[in-house]
């Protein structure tokens, strides 16, 4: 077969061509005009041809053909099949997507050395990455509150009521609250855990969708016809690129299908994971639950419509109304241990871990804390003295604790550096650390940080003082 392609054929857009009407002629062999609505760029509906008045022939499709990667030969013989049913566009099989097979053949011959990667986690093990968590609530109880603090913890890096996070970026899509209803949240958030904004904001991204209709899946128009992906949901795809945790707020929006059938929810929750897997993310998709839920607890059943939302999410936590509490339960886990059930308060309009529950602490300066005396532990189980100085230097404490492995990322640097002074200030005015007087083998006087709480450990380091 010639190469055939026409001089001007490169100024020509390949796809505004693909959108024609086959108008039965007499021998119906051939196409006689294009669509009376082209797409911007088209030929002149009434002429039937091209710019410089060239005719619309079989060739220039083979050469459209041949510019879109497909064989002349193919394209020629596709190009035969011209449909003759009037009134019908018609669009020549060789520029239509050819689709992706549903079925791959996957090699077995290296089983022997598979292996598989560990999950990892955004909220371990709450969150896990490549893939999609659903996160249940009846309406008002503090869902999207919850989900933003956790969000705002993990794109500062920090742990959330016990749970280690990775620091990662956020991205918030709010299809049900307008932008100043997120904003002042996500500050009074950052205020209540005491959360540093300059950590937080960076990191986290807000994309709004209340303004226009934005829902990511829709019924398809006519009878019986098949949910179809929206504009708003190729956007979310673009835009999730870099993010590390995409929480979408909430589901009853982004879902304008029938919530019970399985067929469309399965359909939606896998193209969700596709992003997630595409963008090594964990997505999380916030959900109401069913009116029983709400009222009785979740007893392990907090989704509302078909099965398929329950099936599925790789991980699935549940916010409900227990004996007067609100309770945090993790009600699914394919790739984790379920973690224990988090008891939550409303302090000062924000929904917050209740002290004392499960070893949750109210703010980051109870996390600091806690990692300090774990450190100050650490150190003094290894017979190294902590000067009791927290001027920034070489004879400080903080200084004293950076070799240890458990005095964290969050206190290296100057700023760790400063947060970990803080930490420490609170625990000896609390009481949990005190100062204590030492000689050294020098017989030089020193002051150094203790723990207060009479173990043995202090002990061991007198004696080794002695010694």
């Amino acid at each position: 077969m010639s190469d055939l392609t026409p001089p001007d054929w490169e100024q020509i857009p390949v796809d505004a061509y693909t959108d024609m009407e086959a108008m039965q002629s007499d021998n119906g062999q051939h196409i006689d005009q294009v669509n009376d609505d082209p797409i911007a760029g088209s030929p002149p509906a009434d002429s039937g041809r091209l710019p410089d008045d060239k005719p619309w022939t079989p060739e220039m499709l083979v050469a459209a053909a041949k510019a879109n990667g497909l064989t002349p030969d193919k394209a020629q013989q596709k190009n035969k099949r011209t449909r003759t049913v009037p009134n019908r566009p018609y669009v020549p099989e060789f520029l239509e997507p050819i689709p992706e097979p549903a079925l791959i053949a996957i090699a077995l011959d290296d089983v022997m050395s598979a292996s598989l990667e560990p999950v990892r986690f955004a909220v371990k093990p709450w969150l896990p990455r490549r893939h999609v968590t659903l996160f249940g609530g009846h309406g008002g109880i503090g869902k999207s509150s919850l989900a933003l603090a956790i969000g705002a913890h993990v794109a500062a890096g920090r742990p959330f009521a016990g749970h280690d996070t990775e620091r990662l970026p956020v991205l918030f899509v709010s299809l049900e609250d307008e932008p100043s209803i997120v904003r002042l949240r996500l500050r009074r958030i950052i205020e209540a855990f005491k959360l540093e904004s300059d950590e937080v904001l960076p990191h986290m991204s807000l994309l709004d969708g209340t303004q226009a209709f934005s829902a990511l899946m829709t019924e398809g128009d006519g009878f019986n016809a098949q949910p179809e992906f929206t504009r708003a949901f190729r956007e979310l795809a673009e835009c999730a690129q870099g993010a590390g945790l995409i929480i979408i707020d909430n589901a009853s929006d982004a879902f304008d299908a029938n919530e019970n059938s399985r067929r469309a929810v399965r359909a939606f929750v896998r193209a969700l994971a596709t992003i997630a897997r595409n963008h090594d993310a964990a997505v999380v998709l916030l959900a109401h639950i069913d009116k029983s839920a709400a009222r009785n607890g979740s007893q392990g059943n907090s989704y509302s419509g078909s099965t398929a939302w329950h099936n599925s999410a790789r991980s699935r936590l549940a916010l409900t109304e227990q004996d007067g509490a609100i309770v945090l339960e993790h009600e699914k886990a394919n790739l984790s241990t379920r973690a224990d059930p988090l008891r939550l308060v409303f302090t000062d309009d924000v929904l917050m871990p209740e002290a004392g529950s499960d070893g949750a602490m109210l703010t980051t300066e109870h996390f600091d804390q806690t990692e300090i005396v774990r450190a100050l532990r650490a150190a003094i189980e290894a017979g190294i003295n902590v000067p009791a100085s927290l001027t920034p230097g070489a004879h400080s404490a903080m200084k004293a604790l950076e070799p240890l492995p458990e005095y964290g990322q969050t206190f290296r640097g100057s700023a760790g550096s400063k947060r970990a002074a803080r930490a420490l200030v609170a625990l000896r005015r609390s009481g949990r650390v005190r100062e204590e007087n030492y000689r050294t083998p020098q017989r030089k006087d020193r002051v150094r940080l203790v723990l207060a709480e009479g173990s043995t450990q202090n002990d061991k380091q007198s004696a080794s003082d002695e010694g």
